[in-house]
């Protein structure tokens, strides 16, 4: 299933000649446990994901980077995580849940 960040969110459909319920959810059971770490793994390496998480995380950034100098901090332009990081460590508890609060 494609999103509008064009990323693709894993799914899967399976077929059961059998009317049971325990005999189906035997099957799905086995079918989730097999399946579940690959296809997670294929859906957190894929590439799109990997630049939708990017380009939130740069926005999330500059949104925090924006509340920290209005709290008077000097932080560069294209300020990082490792430059924020450590200006939010330490603010008080309250300018920190503001801070991170406004990258929302």
């Amino acid at each position: 299933m494609s999103t509008p960040g064009n990323y693709i969110r894993p799914g899967y459909e399976i077929g059961i000649d059998s009317h049971d319920p325990e005999v189906v959810d035997r099957v799905l059971d086995g079918c989730d446990i097999r399946e579940f770490f690959w296809v997670n793994y294929l859906y957190q390496i894929q590439p799109s994901l990997a630049d939708e998480r990017a380009r939130s995380d740069e926005i999330r950034n500059q949104a925090t980077a924006d509340c920290l100098r209005g709290l008077g901090h000097d932080l560069p332009e294209g300020a990082t995580w490792a430059d924020i990081l450590p200006v939010l460590q330490g603010l008080d508890l309250s300018a920190q849940e503001k801070c991170r609060g406004a990258a929302y």
